[in-house]
């Protein structure tokens, strides 16, 4: 029975990353994400990411008639709304929001508040239940209320240290972005089903250059290597690191697809309560 579920664990942790390696292959970089150095300065950038690698910076010091600014491109006429800065600690940012530069500091405060807030919790929760429901990894023997705090209170460090690993230290180590820049209804499902869900494996700069996600592939792997000392020892050695790698990976992509839709969820769902 061990030797059957371990195998299947271990399938299962392979195929997630295939998945993963598929999206990457099958996809390009999209991103229509708006950034700038801070929202004071003369001389704010706005950061445009097209269809394709790479970005197109618009300084508003050079401003010219076929080149505005900065608040100019992110005005919409139609409601008469400034452009909004979003937080320097905000994760998610929405079309229209400008993303002030980030500092060293801010990655790490970034990190930290979005390895426990309601978003990430509500992951663990999530991550315990499934595991408790299918008995897979963390195999904590047993499906009583203890073993579910032991799988909630491990799906916690995992996640926490996944974001302080990936998002604080090695973000400010590669000079990567951290956040999610959604794309909005504006653009077509498919395009935001396969941006979303390669974010964990692609990745941007803090210039805006697109780059694989090595703040978030390595973060994910320290977390699965740190996992060991908390982990069941039936969930331990090389192959469960692997495994749990694969599977943090999937979870990365579900949640970011998850954070790309879920606006568009809530919105319809007033709009029918209204009705």
């Amino acid at each position: 029975m061990i030797t059957r579920r371990i195998f299947t664990e271990s399938i299962t942790g392979r195929a997630s990353i295939a998945i993963a390696l598929a999206l990457i292959c099958a996809s390009r970089p999209f991103a229509i994400a708006q950034s700038s150095n801070g929202p004071t300065n003369s001389s704010d950038a706005m950061l445009t990411l097209p269809d394709a690698p790479g970005a197109m910076i618009a300084s508003t010091s050079a401003a010219t008639p076929d080149n505005n600014t900065a608040a100019d491109a992110a005005f919409d006429p139609a409601t008469k709304a400034s452009p909004v800065t979003a937080s320097h600690y905000q994760k998610y940012i929405s079309p229209g929001e400008i993303a002030p530069k980030e500092s060293v500091k801010d990655k790490f405060v970034l990190g930290a508040v979005t390895s426990i807030s309601p978003f990430s919790m509500l992951g663990w929760l999530v991550s315990a239940g499934w595991s408790q429901v299918f008995d897979s990894s963390p195999n904590y023997t047993g499906s009583t209320g203890k073993q579910f705090g032991q799988r909630l209170g491990a799906a916690a460090a995992l996640n926490t240290s996944r974001e302080i690993f990936g998002d604080s230290v090695l973000c400010s180590v590669f000079h990567q972005d951290p956040r999610y820049y959604i794309l909005g209804k504006e653009q077509n499902f498919f395009k935001r089903l396969v941006y979303s869900g390669t974010r964990p494996i692609i990745g941007r700069t803090d210039g805006g250059r697109t780059i694989p996600n090595f703040a978030n592939l390595g973060g994910t792997y320290a977390a699965a290597a740190l996992s060991q000392t908390y982990y069941p020892p039936i969930n331990r050695g090389a192959s469960q690191v692997a495994q749990t790698f694969g599977l943090s990976l999937g979870s990365s992509a579900v949640g970011y697809v998850v954070s790309e839709f879920g606006g568009d969820v809530i919105s319809f769902l007033h709009v029918k309560k209204k009705k």
